[in-house]
């Protein structure tokens, strides 16, 4: 049977991580195109181990001979020697950003970043077979660093599968409206600052952000807790009937990231057929059919508060924006969509291998 490797090496544990989701997408949607997916991950390491660790995997894959190894996210030191030992033993490798090279990820460790995309990233970018991006900022991003990078459009897809609640509700006189969100608990990349202040401009709506702790700047996440108002609550993830049942209880659903790459929660909302209010930089990440079905948010604070009252006193307005995005999010962003492009972008639809571009072994 033809295999892929599918690998996150010194990925984030996290059980709400957007990579780790979407290695567990592909892995299902390739086993349903009926190619043999092999997950490979280890947690955050020193930097010694993730480069032997990225050389042990290399000479199993040696052995092994996948048809091509899918690499998820950017600045892992296992990842650049693993691509080492694959281009001397001649396997395919594809890279997903992640929204890894957008400009506000690459703000954060801003020197360290730029050291580590000028010294290996680019490299990186310019001898995989494809990039994988899931939007067109995000090849934008990409041809930005690397104008040779060779991008192919492979956008996520839900995790949970077709999700029905019920449809938007009129607000009830003395009821209090449910604002949700699901998200690490990454402050500055997830907004979770900005939602901080929205709910204290709206005392009458609760807010839940249901998700667990990043590594990324825990000082911002106390900081928020202690200055977040009492309608705000921080609440653990939810998976399988619990997400459903959150998302039915939900009047809006919020997704004010600063960057994105294509939000699986926000497609999960979209599926489920809950009203949505996005960011405008979550907005430029959406492909073209999503945007009609989302509200982005003004980034005045009380226009924004102004905005969700607004929706929330108009059902016939949040019931048009659902109109359709079951079957839009079903299609397009389904398991089947997503074994049929990945197929074609490891060159396996049609039986033809890619072709390895060795000179990455050389240059190095």
């Amino acid at each position: 049977m033809t295999t892929v490797w599918l690998v996150n090496l010194g990925g984030n544990p996290s059980p709400v991580d957007g990579v780790s989701t979407a290695v567990r997408t592909y892995a299902s949607a390739l086993t349903a195109a009926g190619i043999e997916a092999r997950q490979v991950s280890t947690p955050h390491g020193g930097l010694l181990a993730a480069l032997r660790g990225g050389r042990r995997l290399a000479a199993q894959a040696t052995v092994a001979r996948p048809a091509v190894v899918h690499l998820h996210s950017v600045y892992r030191p296992a990842h650049l020697t693993l691509a080492w030992g694959l281009a001397r033993a001649g396997i395919p490798f594809v890279l997903s950003p992640h929204s890894g090279l957008s400009a506000g990820s690459r703000r954060r460790d801003r020197l360290r970043k730029s050291v580590w995309i000028g010294l290996v990233e680019r490299r990186l970018l310019r001898q995989a077979v494809a990039v994988a991006v899931l939007s067109d900022a995000e090849r934008a991003d990409v041809l930005a660093i690397e104008p040779t990078a060779r991008c192919r459009y492979v956008p996520n897809v839900t995790e949970s599968g077709p999700m029905t609640v019920p449809p938007p509700r009129a607000v009830r006189p003395g009821s209090r409206p449910r604002l949700l969100a699901l998200s690490r608990y990454d402050v500055v990349q997830k907004g979770l600052d900005r939602m901080a202040v929205l709910a204290g401009q709206l005392p009458e709506v609760d807010l839940v952000v249901r998700g667990a702790p990043d590594h990324n700047d825990p000082a911002a996440l106390r900081a928020v807790r202690r200055y977040m108002p009492a309608n705000m609550a921080l609440e653990p993830p939810v998976t399988g009937e619990a997400k459903a049942e959150a998302l039915a209880r939900a009047d809006l659903y919020l997704q004010l990231s600063r960057w994105e790459g294509l939000s699986i929660a926000l497609l999960e909302a979209l599926g489920a057929g809950v009203p949505c209010l996005v960011s405008r930089e979550v907005e430029v990440t959406l492909p073209v059919h999503l945007r009609p079905m989302v509200v982005v948010a003004p980034d005045d604070e009380a226009e924004c508060a102004q905005v969700v009252r607004e929706l929330l006193a108009d059902v016939g307005r949040r019931e048009a924006l659902v109109r359709g995005s079951r079957a839009v999010v079903g299609s397009e962003h389904s398991t089947d969509a997503l074994g049929r492009r990945l197929l074609q972008l490891y060159g396996l639809a049609e039986g033809e291998p890619l072709r390895v571009d060795q000179s990455f072994q050389t240059e190095s």
